[in-house]
C-alpha cells in the first residue's frame, strides 16, 4: 500500500512539474511578462514568446540580421549566432562566428544566449573546455531567473560526465528549480523518503 501511495505521489508530482501557470489567453500579454513566465516554467508562454520574437526575424537575410544586431538588437544577434552554429538559412556552419554572435547577444541584453555560451565552454566547442566557466555562466543565467539554468546545473552535478558529480549540489539546484516553479506539489518533494528501499 505504501508503494502504491508513493507511486501515486510521484506520478502526480511529475505530471504537475511541467506547469501551465495561467490558463488565460496570451495574445495580449507583454513580451517582458511572457519572458518572466517562460523562465518560471510556463511552456505556453515560452511558445508564445518565441513565436512573437521569431516573426520579427522571419525571412531576414544574414545581412539584415547583422544590421539589426549592430543597431543593438540582441535577439537578432542570437538569431545570427544560431544560423552560424547550425549552418542554416544561407549561413555556412561556423562555430567560431556563432560563439562571437552569442556573446554579442548577451552583451546586448539578450540573456537567453548565456545558456548557449555556457554550452560552448561545457563541451569545448571552439574554445578550450572550461566546466567551471560554464557553471558560472549557468549560475549567472539562474540569477536572472532562468529555470532551465537551475535544471542544467542540477543535471550537471547529478552526472559524472565532467568529473564534478556532487549529489548535494544537484539536489540544491533541483530544489531551487522547484522553488522557482509555482505548480510543483510540495507533498511529492517532501515525501521523497518513500523511495528509500522501494523499487517501482
Amino acid at each position: 500500500m505504501k508503494l502504491f501511495k508513493c507511486s501515486l505521489l510521484l506520478i502526480v508530482g511529475f505530471a504537475l512539474f511541467t506547469p501551465k501557470v495561467f490558463a488565460d489567453n496570451l495574445d495580449n500579454v507583454p513580451l517582458a511578462t511572457l519572458k518572466q513566465r517562460m523562465n518560471h516554467g510556463d511552456t505556453d508562454a515560452e511558445t508564445k514568446y518565441y513565436t512573437i520574437t521569431g516573426k520579427k526575424y522571419k525571412n531576414k537575410s544574414l545581412t539584415q540580421l547583422e544590421e539589426m544586431a549592430n543597431q543593438g538588437d540582441g535577439g537578432a544577434a542570437a538569431q545570427l549566432a544560431s544560423k552560424y552554429e547550425f549552418g542554416i538559412d544561407g549561413a555556412s556552419k561556423d562555430p567560431e562566428k556563432a560563439l562571437e554572435w552569442y556573446k554579442k547577444s548577451v552583451n546586448l541584453g539578450f540573456e537567453e544566449s548565456l545558456m548557449n555560451v555556457a554550452s560552448f565552454y561545457l563541451d569545448g566547442k571552439v574554445v578550450s573546455q572550461d566546466v567551471n566557466k560554464a557553471i558560472k555562466l549557468y549560475e549567472q543565467a539562474a540569477n536572472k531567473g532562468s529555470l532551465r539554468a537551475y535544471n542544467n546545473l542540477g543535471v550537471l552535478y547529478m552526472q559524472n560526465k565532467y568529473g564534478n558529480q556532487d549529489y548535494f549540489k544537484s539536489k540544491e539546484w533541483f530544489e531551487k528549480a522547484a522553488d522557482q516553479s509555482p505548480n510543483v506539489p510540495t507533498a511529492s518533494l517532501e515525501n521523497n523518503n518513500c523511495l528509500e528501499g522501494q523499487s517501482l
